[in-house]
């Protein structure tokens, strides 16, 4: 709710850093500083926000927001990816997939749910020319904590110590 409120512009950081500056000790405080230094703005839904959310639970590494990548087929434009993890040398693009992509029409603009498919096919196609790997994830891969743990290590994101 805080990324989404930062993104949505309903509130800003410092407000929040104000009330919870002047809570002292009351109850929950704690939880909510620790919102308050993870929150992001850059998030653009709920789901990128339980990932990342996840990860920081879990101790792995934080990911960036809606990084961009060059679109080699026509300069001047780009893709951007949901997240982006920097393990060393290696780029990890981390992706939510979500039905919703596939089944409402708001979101499938004019084209078929298999256009859809394709033109994301080709986009991830186009962003490992930038060398980068590609994880994507499902809702239910992120709310089962074991599976999501064998993912990220599958694709050997760093822990890191907070």
């Amino acid at each position: 709710m805080a990324d989404s409120a930062l993104h949505m512009k309903l509130m800003e950081g410092s407000e929040s850093a104000r009330l919870v500056v002047g809570a002292g000790r009351s109850r929950g405080i704690r939880n909510a500083r620790r919102v308050l230094e993870c929150m992001d703005g850059r998030a653009e839904s709920g789901g990128e926000s339980m990932v990342r959310a996840r990860m920081i639970e879990l101790g792995y590494k934080e990911p960036e927001l809606q990084v961009e990548f060059p679109n080699p087929l026509e300069p001047g434009h780009t893709y951007r990816a949901d997240m982006l993890i920097r393990c060393g040398e290696r780029l990890v693009v981390v992706e939510l997939d979500g039905k919703c992509k596939y089944e409402d029409p708001e979101m499938l603009v004019g084209r078929t749910p298999l256009r859809v498919l394709l033109d994301e096919r080709q986009r991830e196609a186009l962003l490992t020319s930038h060398g980068v790997e590609v994880m994507r994830l499902r809702y239910e891969d992120v709310m089962d904590e074991g599976r999501f743990k064998r993912l990220m290590d599958a694709y050997r994101i760093p822990r890191v110590a907070r």
